[in-house]
């Protein structure tokens, strides 16, 4: 749990003392040892929270009548959903309190939930339910008790044999029966619940003659109660019960030293969207300007916006030399209020592929930023770039200067090529078919010039993802997207796949990957083995992602070239087309074929797109054989929209189109 305030008072009285620091910038410290180690001049200290969390429970519980409860035949079952959880109930449940280890199931700590969603509910947990709500389970009867957390342990759902408790039953039945629990044997100072949560407590509570609170959603209202003293155990409709061993909620450091010279401006309004249960970028903001007199005049825009329900920025005209885009020019029409923020300009700058960053990189534009900007930091826009946000125009040319200086370029900004984005894919990515990295930095590289000096109809943007799982939404927000895919068949493990459906059972495979299929390319047989129809598979990636181990992708990789996709602007929302079913990435030629498919693309849209028209646009207004002509591409069968759905096709000169198909593929195939 978060510190206490008493805690963050100390260390930030401490901090006021510091004269001086040093940085050490050591390797990564080995955590499979406990103990304490020195590193340079620095002593780290590896613990091992698993036990320390077990000591606490033993010192709160009585662990003997629990072990006694089991050692009597009472079953228990639970469910850590494949997340942080399971550990903690191998060593607590299993080592020291005697169950059995049956009793526990999806301990196995997963990166991805075990493909899975850790939501410790009647859906998603439906495994858990089956077995409570079961009348025989492998011969046995249904256990007495059952469990399940969520993803980081602050949740839980709990359930009797052939019963749910609701989560507001729950956090009254611990109420009613906390003087049998040693660590509140004593008595609980008070009870909360937030207000969808039933009001179950409050009975017990006039019981007990103790408070009870009514909070909005949100755990930093219970934390400011129990830090103040005022409850003992807190709970709320989401399966949350927690109690003041260890509060949780959420806040972000504010300095008390106020740097900037400006005073405040009262922000009610402001003030009042903190007040949710997240941290709210209010705050963000408000520390930022105590540094800075910029950040104080916007907090006070923002507020006067707020008000009107109206925005006060307008655009214009700003530029470092030799470039023509790449910054966002923000000037405020209420200047005369706000002088500070009258200019609030944005500078774009491209990420490193993949957005692999070092912390020494991030640590040299962050300084950079807090000498020339505001402070405020975005990672990252939707076309890709660092967004750099609120500067004056005159800085604008500083910060470009140093950050050029050590490595970095700006973005693009406006009718222009635009930086585009990559997954990180190959890097670490299992379901990655290509070198996302060196197409992505391919592209920018070749159209950089396009980048800096505005000159197109409009925007252009690249965006490469590693395979149909589309990470980078290219499909949907690129005017060309690259997509990896495979053109053989998907490989299957099949001793992964027999271990899988002994893990979940068949009608679970059957009802989350088997009938999830959009094409019924999948089916399981009798003896647990997997058959892939890989003519009717259409790559939709659900499979892959649910049986990790099983099922990856084939092993002739390449991509898929779409073209045309954009959010609401002439037209509304389009998806990319796909101009090339497949090709290979492999050869220097084949990059070489792909950035010479790019530049005729954006050479036709320039030629031919009207003013403030994206390339989809344009393919909607000339239609789509006119512009594979126009960027050389000839019509293949896999071009058809909708092939599975539409009955009807031209078959104008479709005699001589077949013969180009059949001549492309015998030359293809040598």
């Amino acid at each position: 749990g978060p510190a206490p305030e008493k805690i963050t008072e100390a260390i930030f009285a401490k901090s006021k003392t510091i004269a001086s620091y040093k940085m050490s910038d050591f390797g990564d410290v080995s955590i499979e040892q406990i103990g304490e180690f020195k590193v340079d001049e620095f002593k780290v200290q590896v613990i091992d929270a698993v036990t320390d969390y077990a000591d606490l429970m033993q010192s709160m519980f009585d662990f003997a009548a629990i072990r006694g409860l089991l050692a009597g035949g009472f079953t228990v079952k639970f469910d850590a959903m494949h997340a942080v959880t399971g550990p903690y109930a191998k060593e607590i449940l299993v080592n020291r309190l005697g169950a059995t280890a049956s009793s526990l199931i999806n301990c196995e700590v997963s990166e991805t939930f075990g493909g899975g969603h850790p939501d410790p509910n009647l859906t998603y947990a439906h495994e858990l339910v089956e077995i409570l709500y079961g009348d025989d389970i492998n011969g046995k009867p249904a256990p007495d008790f059952g469990a399940a957390s969520d993803g980081d342990g602050d949740r839980n759902m709990i359930l009797g044999k052939h019963f749910f408790v609701t989560p507001s039953d729950s956090l009254a039945v611990i109420a009613a029966n906390a003087s049998l629990i040693p660590a509140y044997k004593q008595g609980l100072a008070g009870v909360a619940r937030s207000m969808p949560t039933s009001g179950a407590v409050d009975r017990v509570a006039a019981k007990l003659n103790i408070p009870c609170f009514e909070t909005p959603t949100g755990w930093k209202f219970f934390g400011n109660l129990m830090d103040a003293g005022k409850v003992t155990l807190c709970g709320e409709e989401s399966f949350g019960t927690g109690s003041n061993h260890v509060p949780e909620k959420h806040s972000t450091f504010i300095p008390k030293d106020k740097q900037s010279t400006k005073p405040f401006h009262k922000t009610p309004m402001l003030d009042q969207l903190e007040s949710g249960p997240w941290p709210s970028f209010v705050t963000g903001l408000k520390r930022l300007a105590h540094n800075n007199n910029m950040m104080v005049d916007l907090l006070g825009q923002l507020e006067h916006s707020y008000k009107t329900r109206l925005g006060y920025w307008k655009g214009g005209t700003v530029s470092v030399f030799g470039y023509g885009g790449g910054i966002i020019p923000r000037f405020s029409e209420v200047a005369s209020m706000f002088p500070e923020s009258k200019e609030f300009h944005t500078l774009r700058v491209q990420p490193a592929p993949g957005n692999h960053y070092t912390t020494k990189m991030l640590r040299q534009l962050s300084k950079s930023w807090d000498k020339y900007g505001s402070g405020l930091i975005a990672f990252h826009g939707q076309t890709g770039n660092i967004m750099f946000i609120g500067t004056t125009s005159v800085n604008t040319q500083h910060f470009f200067d140093e950050i050029n200086a050590y490595g970095w370029d700006l973005g693009g900004a406006g009718p222009c090529v635009r930086t585009g984005m990559s997954c990180v894919g190959s890097a670490r990515c299992e379901m990655s078919n290509a070198n996302e990295q060196k197409i992505h930095r391919m592209l920018v590289n070749n159209f950089m010039d396009d980048m800096h000096r505005p000159a197109l109809p409009y925007k252009f943007k690249f965006k490469v993802s590693g395979c149909p799982n589309d990470c980078m939404n290219s499909i949907q927000r690129a005017d060309m997207a690259v997509i990896g895919t495979w053109r053989d068949d998907m490989k299957v493990d099949q001793k992964e796949v027999k271990a899988f459906v002994a893990k979940k059972g068949r009608k679970y495979v059957i009802d989350n990957v088997i009938s999830r299929c959009p094409t019924n390319a999948l089916s399981l047989n009798d003896d647990d083995s997997l058959t892939v129809d890989n003519r009717n598979c259409v790559r939709c990636m659900h499979c892959l992602n649910v049986m990790t181990k099983a099922l990856s992708p084939g092993d002739d990789k390449g991509v898929t070239i779409l073209m045309g996709g954009k959010r609401t602007l002439k037209i509304g929302d389009t998806m990319g087309t796909v101009v090339v079913p497949f090709m290979k990435v492999e050869t220097e030629e084949d990059y070489e074929s792909l950035k010479e498919l790019a530049q005729n693309t954006i050479d036709f849209w320039a030629e031919n797109g009207l003013e403030h028209e994206r390339c989809g646009e344009m393919i909607e207004r000339i239609g789509l054989v006119n512009f594979l002509e126009g960027i050389g591409l000839e019509v293949d069968p896999n071009m058809i929209s909708y092939p599975r759905t539409s009955s009807y096709v031209r078959m104008d000169e479709w005699d001589q189109e077949a013969e180009k198909w059949n001549q492309r593929k015998a030359a293809k195939a040598g």
